[in-house]
């Protein structure tokens, strides 16, 4: 193992696999595995992200607990494509750990090209072997393959953000025709969620949220997660990600102050943890 691995192998049961995806693009996918990962850590459980995006989104934002020189010489040993070579690996021997306390990354590699036809319960048969996270957080790429499928099987939940629009409607609807034609058995545990989401423009009357909204629950009963998780349109995501703030409710020094997004993220979290009540961190 290589010496900047020091992930502490204190969870011995098989982590709660989470499966981010969408087949369009531009959702707010990745944004969204990286609020609720850090969320997760920062709440006490150990997280794995798993990067299966080749825009690397979930990569680059993670800023790893070394210099530059030991992660590239460590990624090549520790990434989605060595990850997934071998069906008996377990996820933990292949993570980094991150500046984030009890937050670890598992980097995408360009190398994975190489395995596109790898066996659809590849992943799944390898989180079975993993131990030592209480969650693994997967990062798909917005496209329908070998890898979408495995993260899809690998997953006890598969969470697919939308926007308000035509093209974000039809990518889920042409996912739940995937589901249910080749893996029925997850679509109990598949669910929709909003972002970019307004309040008050949904209350305006025959206003185009609302139009949507209306689609989606009626298109989607039963799968689509409270409004309370949506995450709210707001321009302190990209703050956020791209400046790599923290986001807090309070005026938490050199945080992004934004109460209706930090509970948005709580909230979603909140429905994937054993506990009732997620121990919510001051900042994340």
């Amino acid at each position: 193992m290589n010496e900047i691995q020091n992930a502490s192998d204190t969870v011995s049961k098989r982590p709660t696999v989470l499966s981010i995806n969408a087949d369009k693009g531009g959702v707010g996918k990745s944004r969204l595995s990286i609020l609720l990962s850090k969320c997760l850590a920062a709440a006490g459980y150990k997280v794995c992200v798993f990067d299966f995006d080749s825009s690397t989104h979930s990569s680059t934002n993670f800023f790893l607990k070394t210099d530059e020189e030991s992660y590239n010489k460590a990624r090549k040993s520790h990434n989605t494509a060595m990850a997934i070579f071998d069906e008996g690996n377990n996820l933990y021997d292949y993570s980094l750990p991150t500046d984030f306390e009890n937050l670890y990354l598992i980097p995408f590699s360009r190398n994975l090209s190489s395995q596109r036809t790898v066996e659809y319960s590849r992943l799944e048969k390898i989180v079975n072997h993993t131990t030592g996270f209480d969650f693994v957080i997967i990062d798909c790429a917005p496209a329908y393959d070998n890898f979408k499928i495995n993260a899809i099987r690998a997953a006890d939940f598969n969470i697919t953000p939308c926007l308000q629009d035509n093209d974000s409607f039809d990518s889920a609807n042409d996912l739940l025709g995937h589901l249910m034609s080749e893996i029925e058995d997850k679509i109990p545990t598949w669910f929709i969620t909003i972002n970019g989401y307004n309040k008050r423009w949904e209350e305006s009357f025959g206003g185009k949220q609302k139009e949507y909204i209306d689609r989606y629950e009626q298109t989607f009963e039963g799968h689509i997660t409270p409004r309370s998780c949506w995450l709210p349109w707001t321009q302190d995501v990209n703050e956020i990600n791209d400046r790599k703030k923290l986001l807090s409710n309070k005026n938490y020094p050199n945080a992004v102050n934004n109460p209706a997004l930090y509970d948005a993220v709580c909230n979603l979290a909140e429905c994937f943890i054993d506990e009732e009540i997620l121990n919510r961190p001051e900042v994340f």
